[in-house]
């Protein structure tokens, strides 16, 4: 079942269940860790398709995830250090504050941090994401693949 969406500025949210639908995942990409999110950016070059993470089940961060576009959560530790941030952030933009898994770029930033910017315009997605380390998240798992579902072909007929 495709359980994600993710708007072109990084953030995921949920598709509600009763708009969730079966997912056709080619054979050779899918296993049981598989994370598929479909991607809600019109007027980009990637809008409608399915990208796949492989979420790891014991090493969170990929050894290849810097420098690449990644499924990202936060850290259990920065979710508590940084909680109030996200209350401010939220009340000011008049949103619930949850920590929404992000799809974003992760860049080093020459000193041994971190940073998560928007892969189509380099931006910080937001000010908590700057001077990270790896303690600050949890899951950063790299695209593994990426396709538009409706070009799937079914060969049961």
């Amino acid at each position: 079942m495709l359980k994600y969406k993710c708007a072109w500025n990084g953030y995921m949210v949920d598709i509600p269940k009763d708009d969730r639908h079966g997912l056709k995942i080619p054979f050779e990409w899918y296993n049981a860790n598989v994370e598929a999110v479909q991607m809600d950016a019109p007027g980009t070059p990637c809008d409608g398709e399915v990208w796949l993470f492989d979420i790891p089940k014991n090493k969170k961060i990929d050894k290849n995830c810097v420098g690449q576009i990644c499924y990202i959560t936060a850290s259990d530790t920065f979710k508590k250090n940084n909680d109030k941030k996200l209350k401010f952030f939220a009340k000011k933009s008049q949103v619930k504050p949850v920590w929404h898994p992000l799809i974003a770029l992760l860049k080093p930033m020459g000193n041994g941090k971190l940073k998560i910017v928007n892969s189509y315009n380099d931006e910080l997605i937001n000010d908590m994401c700057e001077h990270l380390s790896y303690e600050d998240l949890a899951i950063a798992a790299p695209v593994k693949a990426r396709y538009n579902p409706e070009l799937i072909i079914n060969s049961h007929r």
